[in-house]
């Protein structure tokens, strides 16, 4: 079975409470790392509170997320190595 790479992107700006709208979310086949890079199974991800004000395009202590590009919000994952080009990441 061929892996996939599942994200959630904010496709708009929320006005309010987020709702479905708000995102996209998207599927791919996880490619093979290139030279010197490695590819990860996410199986945790940390969701803090302040992520809800780096939706707003306001000035913040940190950039705004960006709307639908691979651009992802800052945050903490727990993954496992699926494979790796590298000799330092085996």
């Amino acid at each position: 079975m061929t892996p996939v790479n599942k994200q959630v992107r904010l496709a708009a700006r929320p006005s309010g409470l987020p709702t479905a709208s708000d995102w996209a979310i998207t599927s791919e086949p996880v490619p093979a790392p290139g030279p010197g890079r490695f590819v990860v199974a996410v199986s945790h991800v940390s969701v803090d509170p302040a992520m809800r004000g780096w939706m707003n395009a306001a000035r913040s202590y940190v950039a705004p997320v960006e709307l639908a590009l691979r651009a992802a919000p800052s945050g903490r994952c727990a993954a496992a190595l699926t494979s790796s080009s590298s000799s330092s990441t085996r």
